[in-house]
Order: C-alpha cells, then sequence, then structure tokens
C-alpha cells in the first residue's frame, strides 16, 4: 500500500519541507498546478546534464538520444490518453494552446449561422477563443445552462442542433465539483456531425483517459496539473482531422522544405510543433506519467477478475463488496477465507486482482494469502483501519479507512468503514469503465453522504433495543435471515453476538432457512430478520410467516413506515431508507447495539472479551 502511504509520498516532493509563516507548508492548490516529484525534477536535469540538444535535427549522439527520449514521452502520452498513434499526440504548451489551436481550426470550418455549443461552467481559456472564432466567421456562441450545480443535460440536449458545427465542454469542474458525461455528449454531437472538444485540464491527472472510448474529436490536457512542468501540455486530435487542419506556427521542426514562394510541412505530429519544441518539458511529463501511473489505476481497471480474502468481520465486509462490484462494475468477485486460502493451491492469474481486507492489519492468514497471491503475480489492494501495519507494507496499494482504533475486540465501526470503501472503490471503477450512468453515479453518491445521518437516525433506536435485550437474555441459540446486500450483515450480526455475548447464533441466507434451521425453530429461538423494503421484501414475508407458524419468535429490523411486517413480527426495529445496496450500512448498527445489551444484561465485560486471540492483533 506503499503508494498511498501519505509520508513516503510527502518525501517524493522536496519543496514540501519548508517552514511558512512558522507553520510546515501545506499545499492545497493543486487545481492551478501541482508540485513537481523528485522523478519528475531528476528528468529535466537529466535531460540538461546528459542529452541537451535539438530533436530530429542533428545527427550526433546528444540529438539521437535527446531525439529517443522525446519521442518516447511522446508515446507514453499515447498509452496515457490511448490514443490510436503518436500522430495524434501534439506536444504544446499547455492547455490554453490546445484550445487555441482548435479554434484557429473552427474559423477553417465555420461559416455565418453556425452554432458552438458550450457551458457557462467553462473557464475562460475554453470560452474566449470561442468567442474570437464566432467573431470572425459570423458563427454564434451557445451557452448550455446548469441545474443543481450540475450541467442541464436536457438544456444541452435541446441546444446541440443541425446548426452546431463543435461542442467544447470541461470533462472536470474544479469549481463545481462535478463530472460532465462527454462520451454521452460527443455522441449527441456526432448524431449532428459536429466535432467533439474535451478541455481535460482537470479530469486527465486523476481519472482514466480513453480518447478512443470516448470518441471525442480533441481533447487538451496540461503538464502542470499532473505532477510536470510548466509549458507542456498535449491536444490529441484524431488522426484523419489533424490532416485537415492547418498549422498554427510556421518555422523550425515543422518544417519539410522551403522554396521561395512556398514551403511544405512535415508529416504528423511534427506539423504543428513549430520552432525549437520544450524537449526539457516533454521528457519531463513522460516522466510525470509514468509517476501518476505507478499508482495502479490501469491494474484495477483491466482487471479480469477481483478477489476478496479476509477473516471474520472482514470477510462478511467482503461478501457485500462482491455484490458491488458485480452489480455495477460488471466483473466477477471471489470472496475467500484467508485461512483456507492461503492453504489451497488455488488458481491465480496476472490479470486478477486481489483485495485483501483486514482491520488490524496483523491479521496472520490474511497476510499469507497476500504473500500467495503476489508471489503468483496478482495485483494486491488492501483495505486496512491500522496505518502502517504489516498488510498495508505487504500490499501494492490500498486505501486506509480511518475509522479511529476499536476499543473491544469485535470489529464494529470497522465494518461500516470496510463496506464503504468498497462502495467508493465500486463507484470510481464503474465510472471509469462506464458501466453505470451519469444520473445513477450522482444518486448514489449523494446517498453514499446522506448516510452519516441516516446512521445517527437508526442509533436513536439504542433504547428501544436495550429493553428489547432484556426479554432476550434467556437465549441460548438465535437466527439471522437475511437476503441479497443484507445476507452478510445476517451473518455479521450473528458473529457480533457470538464474539461480544457469547450466545450461540447463525446467519442464514433467508431461503435457505428450510434446509435444517427451520426444524429448530421453536418459542424458545428468537430470529432476527432484517426486511428492508428492496427487491426480496415480498419474499421476506413469506419467511417470517415460516418462522411464526412454528412459535418463533421474529424481530424484525424494518424500513421506517412498514405495515406488513409490523403485523406478523414480535417486535420491530424502525430504520431510516436509503438506496438497497447501502441497506448494509444502517442495518449493522442495531445489530451491533443489540449483541452490546445482550451482554451488557448477561453481565459480560464488552471492553475486555475473551477471545485473547483476536486481542493480540488488537494489540
Amino acid at each position: 500500500m506503499s503508494a498511498l502511504d501519505a509520508y513516503k509520498i510527502r518525501q517524493d516532493f522536496a519543496i514540501l519541507d519548508q517552514v511558512v509563516n512558522d507553520e510546515p507548508l501545506v499545499y492545497l492548490d493543486n487545481a492551478a498546478t501541482t508540485q513537481k516529484p523528485q522523478v519528475v525534477l531528476d528528468a529535466l536535469m537529466a535531460y540538461y546534464h546528459e542529452d541537451n540538444a535539438n530533436v530530429h535535427r542533428g545527427v550526433h549522439t546528444l540529438a539521437e538520444r535527446a531525439t529517443a527520449t522525446y519521442e518516447a514521452s511522446r508515446e507514453k502520452l499515447r498509452k496515457f490518453i490511448n490514443a490510436k498513434s503518436t500522430k495524434e499526440v501534439l506536444f504544446t504548451r499547455g492547455t490554453t494552446t490546445g484550445l487555441n489551436w482548435v479554434g484557429r481550426f473552427a474559423e477553417q470550418v465555420l461559416e455565418p449561422g453556425d452554432e458552438v455549443v458550450i457551458s457557462i461552467m467553462e473557464h475562460h481559456s475554453n470560452i474566449i477563443p470561442w468567442q474570437e472564432a464566432c467573431k470572425k466567421t459570423g458563427a454564434k456562441l451557445v451557452y448550455a445552462y446548469l441545474k443543481d450545480g450540475q450541467l442541464d443535460m436536457e438544456d444541452l440536449a435541446n441546444k446541440i442542433t443541425e446548426k452546431t458545427k463543435f461542442v467544447s465542454l470541461a470533462q472536470v469542474s474544479n469549481v463545481l465539483g462535478c463530472i460532465n458525461p462527454v462520451k454521452e455528449i460527443a455522441k449527441l454531437a456526432h448524431q449532428v456531425g459536429a466535432y467533439m472538444v474535451v478541455d481535460g485540464a482537470q479530469s486527465a491527472p486523476h481519472m482514466t483517459t480513453d480518447v478512443q472510448d470516448l470518441d471525442c474529436d480533441f481533447f487538451t490536457l496540461s503538464g502542470h496539473k499532473m505532477l510536470g512542468p510548466t509549458g507542456i501540455g498535449v491536444l490529441y486530435g484524431k488522426e484523419e482531422i489533424l490532416n485537415q487542419m492547418n498549422p498554427i506556427e510556421f518555422g523550425g521542426e515543422m518544417i519539410d522544405f522551403v522554396y521561395e514562394q512556398e514551403a511544405t510541412w512535415k508529416e504528423l505530429p511534427w506539423k504543428f510543433e513549430a520552432g525549437t519544441p520544450n524537449i526539457a518539458g516533454a521528457i519531463a511529463l513522460g516522466a510525470a506519467v509514468d509517476y501518476l501511473s505507478a499508482h495502479h489505476k490501469d491494474k484495477l481497471l483491466s482487471a479480469s477478475r477481483f478477489i476478496i480474502v479476509a477473516c471474520g468481520t472482514s470477510w462478511h465486509a467482503g461478501l457485500i463488496g462482491q455484490q458491488l462490484i458485480e452489480n455495477y462494475c460488471r466483473i466477477p468477485v471471489y470472496v475467500e477465507y484467508a485461512s483456507e486460502f492461503r492453504y489451497r493451491n488455488p488458481v491465480i492469474l496476472p490479470t486478477d486482482v486481489v483485495i485483501a481486507i483486514s482491520q488490524s492489519g496483523e491479521t496472520a492468514d490474511t497476510l499469507a494469502a497476500i504473500e500467495l497471491a503476489r508471489k503468483q503475480g496478482a495485483f494486491v489492494f488492501g483495505i486496512c483501519n491500522s496505518v502502517g501495519a504489516s498488510i498495508p507494507r505487504a500490499t501494492h496499494t490500498g486505501a486506509y479507512i480511518h475509522v479511529g482504533p476499536e476499543i473491544g475486540v469485535a470489529s464494529t465501526k470497522a465494518f461500516t468503514g470496510q463496506v464503504t470503501v468498497l462502495a467508493m472503490l465500486t463507484l470510481a471503477l464503474a465510472k471509469a469503465r462506464g458501466t453505470i450512468s451519469q444520473d445513477e453515479y450522482v444518486k448514489m453518491v449523494r446517498e453514499l453522504v446522506a448516510i452519516p445521518e441516516k446512521m445517527k437516525e437508526a442509533l436513536q433506536a439504542n433504547e428501544q433495543i436495550a429493553q428489547m435485550a432484556k426479554i432476550f437474555t434467556y437465549a441460548h441459540n438465535c437466527l439471522y435471515l437475511g437476503r441479497g446486500y443484507c445476507y452478510p450483515v445476517a451473518l455479521e450480526g450473528a458473529l457480533k453476538l457470538k464474539e461480544i455475548s457469547y450466545i450461540h447464533a447463525e446467519g442464514y441466507p433467508a431461503a435457505e432457512m428450510k434446509h435444517g434451521p427451520i426444524a429448530l425453530i421453536d418459542s424458545e429461538m428468537p430470529v432476527f430478520v432484517i426486511a428492508t423494503r428492496n427487491g426480496m421484501y415480498e419474499k421476506l414475508i413469506s419467511n417470517i410467516q415460516e418462522v411464526k407458524a412454528r412459535q418463533g419468535r421474529v424481530i424484525a429490523l424494518v424500513t421506517k413506515g412498514d405495515t406488513k411486517i409490523r403485523e406478523l413480527a414480535d417486535e420491530v426495529i424502525e430504520l431510516p431508507e436509503t438506496m438497497e445496496c447501502f441497506d448494509p450500512l444502517v442495518v449493522s448498527v442495531p445489530l451491533q447495539l443489540l449483541a452490546y445489551h445482550l451482554a451488557v444484561c448477561k453481565g459480560k465485560d464488552v471492553d475486555q472479551p475473551r477471545n485473547l486471540a483476536k486481542s493480540v492483533t488488537v494489540e
């Protein structure tokens, strides 16, 4: 997980090691320009110390070396944005230059009565070139407006008409914090024969860019916003369009032959790169791309499958992650007990991504599973709560959940933290892979942001649960039932009862109750049913009726306002409504409270459980 180790990353940036106004420097202006890691500074110095020479012209060693490194950087940028050819990758001074070049091309093709569509959120670099192009040609500049702080897609769609010749939009607005669905917008533009221009200044450093998938005609980026030097950037254009464009500047590298009354140009991409280019800047931008790529986005996005390895509570979180990733990212996911996985001879492929989950970061079986996966060439992503623990150090990259130390043995808040990280990972992957619509993505993000307040609301059931615990203190066996996303929560609820209250409990998918557990149900066995309003709500009602037919005591966790199950259950705990995929975050709260209060009623010490093996890992 070293790639996301804040301390290690900070060491890469020498500029941060200084005191400003008597305080250690903290830099928070990356949207304007980024600081440069040492590898980028080293690339700049290496060029000037070892290879400084004009590219493409010289027939000596320095020129040859400089040319080779310069063009190697172009290839890195081609791969970074997934252009078809290096012919489509033009080095510029930055995004502003790229947009101005496209604006000059627009002057070639625009006529009076044509329209250019941009949005009101655009940076002035994506406004003024279009203003000038429209003034010179008699075309009209049309603005799409906002709705709820985002691009109003209905307004945009209405303004893209047969008159539209260019659509130019930022993929990401650093002011509004929104991501525009440029792939969808490109389809609208191409339906009317318009060119699609994407300002990628803010998106390229933070998102996987695939210009072929976006099907944009132009894409611009700035090196200084992605850890590279100032004064260097890239304009991508489809080869067939760049062949139609006239050069913007003349002289130097772009010249092929000069005659008295005319001249000819070099082929792409050098046709547009006049004068002596920013050689050092381009080489250093290649180093910046290498540095960014070291954070392993491509590994995650190209995974053929995910294998989640974990133990106990973390394994239950992994089961929820499995459903999230498969449902929204459409990638197969397998969830394994690390304690079994490590002793098998599992089939692990170099295209696999192994996700290792651990609260403590010291779980021996999970560590062993990580080592096995790495030896067989898999990429390992860690999810851990303990900064600097063994598991983060053993993984390639990952995320800390930062929920604070677990005071007792049983993992409680760590469970919700793990599920939250898995949900965020799912959203990021689904967005990058294009397997989720913009509307669904925004809906899920907003709902995830609302979860803390809904968990607070769930905590208000504490007194009710404390009273309920007094009723069921007698229990020696309990059954927990759930379906879909809440089946792993049933397993987790049962585990907490065992870990904290020392009451035997089992979790089942509700439909599997008929395979054995149903024969054990009687008036002495409390049955906890997670029955929130979801796709299997009616089936859960049927399962509750089966329990009641055998005199079982039903304690149901339901969505606020539920009336059907209230009529059937002996006890009901109401919970705020959320999206089905986020139910586990809300539902786990009352189940954890129940285990706690039952333990207190039984006179158990919840802060010092007798599970010594886990106590060691907590220490």
